[in-house]
């Protein structure tokens, strides 16, 4: 039996479950802070493949790349803009391979050389992220979600790289990091988060929503304004809180209960919910199980 798609699955009544963080659990396994964790897909594939399948062991059913920064300008603050090809590939069969028949797998773009010394232009961030989106596509992704989205224009350039490369032949995400500024929920860049999330319908995504934040309490209220500004299915995979730095590393302060208490009370108002920092899948199979009990 054909695996079903994404589109399909999204008109189904239960939400979909997506897996939850692979930084910050890679951080927590010894990974720092300042490394690639894209590399590791090259040097320790093995690693990267038991946290995908513990995702899926929990019952996530859409498990994603580890490409967060894994577009080729950010990969030039490492010196690895000349492995960008064969990195995206690998994170791609990676998740394939766990995924089988059974799961979805979402091809991730993260924001483009924020890091870097001197930013990109438009048109290498463009030009990356068409070369991302071909390379995943030639290895099998079922949509692609753009994460984390800075501003309206960095959304932009990558819905056109993507359409521009793959047509209408990939599902297309569109998930900001929200800010909550002056009393207003903004993109990270300032801009009004309810015209961002309308341009971004505008250009024909299948879907929109936001991921990280402040944590599941914080977006509550967000997510059901979301459902006022627009009519496509809603993307939801908040962070596990705002973290606190010590000596040890970064502690979240949402653990699996709370933060699966907030996420959940808007399992009827989203269509996908997964997570983001600091979650892990302890996290993931709490959610799964209030799904399965509520719906």
């Amino acid at each position: 039996m054909a695996k079903k798609s994404f589109l399909d699955r999204l008109k189904q009544g239960v939400p979909l479950l997506a897996d939850g963080a692979l930084g910050t659990l890679l951080q927590q396994s010894g990974v720092h802070w300042k490394q690639c964790p894209e590399e590791l897909v090259l040097q320790d594939s093995s690693a990267i493949a038991r946290l995908v399948k513990s995702y899926k062991n929990a019952g996530a059913e859409i498990l994603q790349t580890c490409t967060f920064g894994a577009h080729p300008e950010r990969l030039a603050s490492f010196g690895l803009e000349n492995r960008a090809e064969e990195i995206n590939r690998a994170a791609v069969r990676i998740v394939r391979e766990v995924a089988d028949e059974e799961c979805l797998v979402a091809g991730v773009l993260g924001p483009a050389g924020f890091t870097s010394a001197t930013p990109p232009t438009e048109g290498q961030i463009k030009t990356g992220y068409a070369k991302q989106a071909g390379w995943m596509l030639d290895e099998g992704i079922d949509l692609i979600v753009i994460e984390s989205v800075l501003s309206v224009d960095e959304a932009n350039l990558a819905i056109h790289a993507i359409q521009e490369v793959t047509g209408q032949a990939i599902p297309i995400v569109v998930s900001f990091s929200p800010v909550m500024k002056q009393g207003q929920w903004q993109t990270f860049q300032g801009e009004p988060l309810e015209e961002a999330i309308k341009k971004a319908e505008q250009e024909g995504v299948a879907a929109v929503g936001v991921n990280c934040g402040d944590g599941a309490v914080a977006l509550s209220s967000l997510m059901r304004q979301l459902t006022e500004w627009t009519s496509l299915p809603l993307w939801y995979a908040p962070s596990a809180g705002v973290p606190v730095q010590s000596d040890r590393g970064f502690a979240w302060p949402e653990n699996e209960q709370t933060w699966t208490q907030a996420a959940g009370v808007l399992i009827n108002h989203v269509r996908v919910v997964g997570g983001c920092c600091g979650t892990a899948p302890a996290y993931i199979k709490t959610l799964r199980s209030l799904i399965d009990a509520v719906l």
